[in-house]
């Protein structure tokens, strides 16, 4: 999952706040402001949990940096 897509996931989610998905995936809230605000990159496992905590599929975010072959992907 990029970075400055956990806000706009976060956000997707009714009532989700900052607070509870730091405490979702086992971090502190200024850590996960830090990602939101692009102040930090998370590491794939915690990429992992994010996406799991947001319902999203992980392949989803990651397609178009990692396409496969016949696939066009893009470059953030």
């Amino acid at each position: 999952m990029k970075a400055n897509n956990i806000k706009t996931f976060r956000q997707r989610a009714n009532g989700l706040t900052q607070a509870k998905l730091a405490q979702t995936v086992g971090i502190s809230e200024q850590h996960c402001q830090r990602l939101e605000y692009n102040k930090a990159e998370p590491k794939v496992i915690l990429a992992r949990k994010f996406a799991d905590a947001l319902g999203v599929e992980t392949y989803q975010e990651f397609k178009d940096l990692f396409p496969l072959p016949g696939e066009k992907g893009t470059t953030p």
